[in-house]
């Protein structure tokens, strides 16, 4: 033997690094994808040490005795003694005992079960066949013990790992909740240098999101507009931006002013391959044409402009492409280009129209009815808003596209002003009648809803006594009341901490800031009569807090407003009034900024008072030992218990004062004000390696779940799966939507990538459904592979002589003309460290004859 040293210039590194596509999917099978952490597993375990499941139906692990399958086989090895069946001893009189036989009995056990699935029991046909070759007394096999062929897949061998998907809920000692305070104190500022995000908050930057659903009951969008408020009496000038992305074909109205105008979008003429639409054009009813007699899906639209006569209704030319984002234009005005009107989409003319000669703007257009409606075209004959929500009627051809930056003015913007200003936010002026940016405003009106509040605060807002002994009690007896609470935050807290349901305050994104006012949600859960409720017959908090997210109202009103990926338009802020943009959520230095970090009003029932009460049951037992915090230690407890209740014990004691009133006994902090409206997805290490590349993960989800109907006091939900969302990241450990065609938005963040950890943050709480129902996610994973390449020199002064006693000396061969008296074999070379420790190890598939005058030079590579 012989040590060499390898040099500097025998060693080289080489690094490859892989970058795998990986897809998966969830389904009610699972997720396709998944993979089982061992891969080669037994299904029988008859080798496994790990399963020690005992003999006598003990669930779990156990010591190792004669009722366990490892005791037994062991005492089988050891020529020892055992019990069988129901503890009766072998018979035989004298040893060598019958191994086969209890081998037998061991791996393919004695027990009668019904193997033809004849539903009888097979007896002996079942039997190992070692049990028929000798006669046995004492012998118990009347239901006798299971053997290893009988066994499940160990949980170990069976676990298989999949991409997972959770939610922070209520229950603040939860995992859940806990991995979302990690992430939010942990994760967001070790990832903050050099990956700019928005911690915990999300872009103030969205769109007004319709959709076609399978509901009788259409949306809508209703403004107020008393005494001709959005009337236009010199010009008309209709802008917005525009973008249809789910190839509807039929008829959507955008927007709709009964008795002055109706704007729509139809399909134009051509298709795809697929036979979708890849065209659309803008429909424009205008004056008496636009009261609501005239359906847009009941005009002729091969009729062209120049042959309508009388009818004051138009196309533009078919230039809006389907999934991308379109400025759209719609002007008319008696007093300029010759009393001409015009289309312009995306600065360019789209088309023309001349309305009779003597129409004008100011005797022509009426308001019919004292509302605006977007995203649905009124017939009905209510003539204000108020009597639309009481009653659901009257609305057709309900929008299938999103918008934002829609504006209605008195002035007519020429071709050069539209050109100059594309994708960037129009400012106030006097001219300007309705503008709805969807921008986030801390003084929207108070919500209308279903309050989470048990049997407290019946008698005011800050009564907190009850009369429950159980949590199910306190839930359970009070029935669910309408309540009106104004909340500076994008969602309903009450429902959020309390009940863990996210329900959107979307009428704070709706505000028409020329007025200063706000709309009514139409066949939407806000602001309604609660007709889902009515209708079904629920009465109790319990079924709220379970059935809400199903309801069609609920879930039109939760994805009304979604993050807008225009990146094609630059959103700006400083347009408006500041005191429209400050509060709790939003901070007026960046109002791009929706701040989730300080939410909820915890001094007020209706609000989030009893964000404790689940705790409040769970540990009341303890409340007894009158513990200095929340969750006590043991050395905090005046009286020593090994562990605090369980809440399945449910404990019949009412809780302490403070987890009624948390917030005057100190128990609020920033998790408790932070929003847990959160959706967190969770990739294995083992699916993406070191990291996840940056750049390449996409997420897609059918967000709602449409259809069902109500049986007795119970609501059946149905599979109508619709609303495809997609999620990108954006290279820099930000999520941003990316149902675009064009350009993304990249500065309007809906949540977070930690690309090293292996999690995915949804903070946007529009996206609080994504993934409930099914998900997508597709990704590249790092994983580098590092070569070591170790050039080993055999010289022919060394390993020539053997330490083997055995060694002999011969030729290396027999044949005449082999000069060589000797020979050494090599086999194995082995690499050392500094203190001479074997660290690796490098074998021949055959021995190397080497003689004296034999040199060589061995290559070897080591991959890790």
């Amino acid at each position: 033997m012989a040590i060499l040293k390898i040099l500097p210039e025998h060693k080289s590194n080489t690094t490859v690094e892989f970058a795998p596509r990986r897809v998966f999917s969830s389904s009610s099978n699972g997720h396709t994808g998944s993979i089982n952490v061992i891969v080669n597993r037994s299904p029988t375990q008859r080798d496994s040490i790990d399963m020690r499941e005992g003999l006598t139906n003990t669930e779990g692990p156990q010591k190792f005795s004669e009722n366990t399958f490892e005791g037994r086989r062991d005492m089988i090895y050891n020529a020892r003694f055992n019990t069988v069946g129901q503890g009766n001893i072998f018979s035989e009189n004298a040893p060598p005992y019958n191994y086969d036989l209890q081998l037998g009995l061991l791996m393919d056990g004695a027990n009668p079960h019904d193997g033809d699935g004849n539903g009888l029991p097979d007896d002996f046909e079942n039997f190992p066949p070692e049990l028929f070759k000798e006669q046995f007394v004492q012998l118990n096999l009347n239901f006798a013990h299971i053997g290893y062929s009988d066994l499940p897949l160990h949980p170990r061998n069976a676990y298989r790992l999949a991409i997972s998907r959770s939610l922070p809920g209520t229950d603040f000692a939860g995992k859940e909740f806990r991995k979302k305070e990690i992430i939010r104190n942990v994760l967001d500022s070790a990832y903050e240098i050099g990956r700019p995000g928005f911690k915990w908050g999300y872009g103030n930057f969205h769109c007004l999101n319709f959709f076609k659903t399978n509901s009788s009951d259409i949306p809508a969008v209703v403004y107020q507009s008393p005494s001709n408020l959005y009337l236009p009496t010199a010009s008309l000038q209709i802008d917005f931006r525009l973008k249809v992305n789910r190839y509807p074909t039929d008829a959507g109205t955008i927007m709709h002013l009964p008795g002055a105008f109706a704007v729509s979008v139809i399909t134009g003429s051509t298709v795809d391959p697929l036979n979708r639409p890849d065209s659309y054009k803008l429909l424009f009813q205008m004056g008496t044409d636009a009261t609501g007699s005239i359906a847009p899906s009941t005009i002729n639209v091969d009729v062209s402009n120049a042959d309508r006569g009388a009818k004051q209704v138009y196309q533009s030319v078919p230039m809006i492409t389907s999934s991308y984002w379109h400025d759209c234009s719609i002007r008319f005005s008696e007093t300029e280009n010759n009393a001409t009107g015009s289309f312009v989409i995306d600065g360019r003319v789209a088309g023309t129209f001349e309305p009779t000669g003597s129409f004008t703007v100011a005797t022509g257009l009426s308001q019919a009815r004292d509302f605006l409606v977007l995203g649905a075209f009124f017939t009905g004959s209510a003539n204000n808003a108020s009597e639309l929500v009481t009653n659901r009627y009257g609305f057709v051809n309900p929008l299938d596209a999103e918008i934002h930056e829609i504006k209605i003015s008195n002035n007519y913007r020429s071709l050069k002003d539209i050109k100059s200003n594309l994708g960037t936010a129009v400012t106030s002026s006097s001219g300007l009648l309705f503008h709805a940016p969807v921008l986030y405003s801390s003084d929207s009106p108070p919500m209308q809803y279903y309050a989470l509040s048990g049997d407290t605060g019946l008698s005011g807002p800050n009564d907190t006594n009850t009369q429950s002994t159980t949590l199910s009690e306190f839930f359970e007896v009070a029935p669910a009341f309408i309540n009106n609470v104004r909340f500076d935050s994008p969602f309903n807290t009450n429902h959020s901490n309390i009940g863990g349901i996210c329900t959107m305050n979307s009428k704070a994104f709706l505000r028409d800031f020329v007025n200063g006012t706000y709309p009514i949600l139409h066949a939407m859960m806000d602001n309604t009569n609660g007709a889902p409720f009515d209708v079904a017959g629920f009465g109790s908090q319990h079924i709220l807090s379970q059935s809400l997210s199903l309801f069609d109202e609920q879930q039109r009103a939760n994805l009304l407003v979604l993050p807008c990926d225009d990146g094609d338009f630059k959103r700006t802020y400083d347009v408006y009034p500041d005191s429209q943009l400050t509060g709790s959520v939003v901070d007026e230095t960046r109002p791009e900024i929706l701040r989730l970090t300080n939410l909820g009003n915890f001094r007020n029932v209706f609000d989030s008072q009893l964000i404790f009460v689940d705790e409040g049951w769970t540990y009341s037992e303890s409340e007894k030992l009158e513990p200095p915090s929340l969750f006590p230690t043991l050395q905090e407890m005046t009286t020593p218990i090994q562990s605090l209740p369980k809440a399945k014990d449910n404990p019949v004691t009412i809780p302490s004062q403070r987890f009624f009133d948390p917030e005057d006994y100190g128990l609020i902090g920033a998790s408790e004000r932070s929003s847990n409206m959160v959706v967190m997805f969770s990739i294995p290490t083992l699916f993406y390696g070191n990291r996840m590349r940056p750049g390449t993960i996409k997420l897609t989800s059918d967000m709602y779940q449409g259809g069902g109907s109500t049986v007795g006091s119970r609501f059946v939900k149905g599979n109508d799966y619709r609303m495809r969302t997609t999620l990108c990241d954006d290279g820099y450990g930000n999520i941003i939507r990316c149902d675009t065609s064009g350009s993304l938005s990249t500065s309007n963040f809906a949540g977070s990538v930690y690309y090293e950890d292996g999690i995915i943050a949804l903070k946007s709480p529009h996206l609080f459904n994504f993934g409930s129902h099914n998900f997508e996610l597709e990704f590249q994973g790092v994983q580098n592979t590092h070569i070591l390449e170790l050039l080993v020199p055999v010289p022919r002064s060394v390993f020539n002589s053997s330490s083997n006693p055995n060694y002999n000396t011969f030729k290396p061969f027999a044949d005449v003309n082999e000069e060589a008296k000797s020979f050494m074999y090599l086999s194995t070379l082995n690499f050392h460290d500094s203190n001479l420790n074997v660290v690796a190890k490098a074998r021949m598939a055959q021995p190397v004859i080497k003689r004296i005058n034999d040199k060589y030079l061995f290559r070897v590579k080591f991959d890790f």
